[in-house]
C-alpha cells in the first residue's frame, strides 16, 4: 500500500550560506545571490534572511528586498524583509559582541523532491551605500519532511 510517512523533522537545516559584505559598505546595486540545491525530500520549508552587522551600523532596522524562484516551475516570489535592529530604546537586540546576528522569516514554501531554490537579496534602504553590514546570509529549515511512496 502507498502512503507517505512522517520522518520526524523539525526546524532542521538544510541549507546555510553567508555572503561578505565589502568593508566599504552594501551597495544597492550588489546583489547577493544563493543557488540552494536540489531538495531530497517533499516537505514543507522555511526561508531566513540570516545578518551580521558591526557595531558601527548606523540605523535602527534594514529594508532588504528578497526574489526567490523555485525550479524547476519558475514559481517566483518577491518580499520586503524590514528588519528591525533593535528594540524601542535604541538597544542592540542581535546575539554577540563585536558583531551582531540577527535571522528573520521571509516564507514558508511547500516544495518537492528536485526542486531547488534560487535567491536574490539587495538592501532596499535610501543611502546608496550602508555601512556596518558585515555578511548576509540564507538559510532553508526544514519544518515537515515526507518520505516518498
Amino acid at each position: 500500500m502507498a502512503g507517505l510517512s512522517l520522518t520526524g523533522c523539525h526546524q532542521s537545516t538544510v541549507y546555510s550560506r553567508y555572503e561578505h559584505i565589502d568593508d566599504d559598505g552594501w551597495e544597492r546595486n550588489d546583489s547577493l545571490f544563493f543557488d540552494l540545491p536540489a531538495i531530497q525530500w517533499d516537505g514543507r520549508y522555511a526561508t531566513l534572511l540570516q545578518l551580521r552587522t558591526e557595531n558601527a551600523y548606523p540605523y535602527q532596522s534594514l529594508v532588504v528586498w528578497v526574489e526567490q524562484t523555485v525550479w524547476p516551475s519558475g514559481r517566483y516570489c518577491h518580499y520586503a524583509v524590514n528588519c528591525r535592529l533593535t528594540d524601542d530604546k535604541g538597544r542592540v537586540t542581535g546575539k554577540g559582541v563585536g558583531y551582531h546576528s540577527y535571522q528573520f522569516p521571509i516564507d514558508t514554501l511547500t516544495l518537492q523532491t528536485g526542486d531547488s531554490l534560487h535567491i536574490c537579496v539587495t538592501h532596499h534602504m535610501r543611502r546608496e551605500f550602508i555601512p556596518g553590514v558585515a555578511d548576509v546570509g540564507i538559510s532553508l529549515s526544514a519544518l515537515h519532511q515526507y518520505a516518498g511512496k
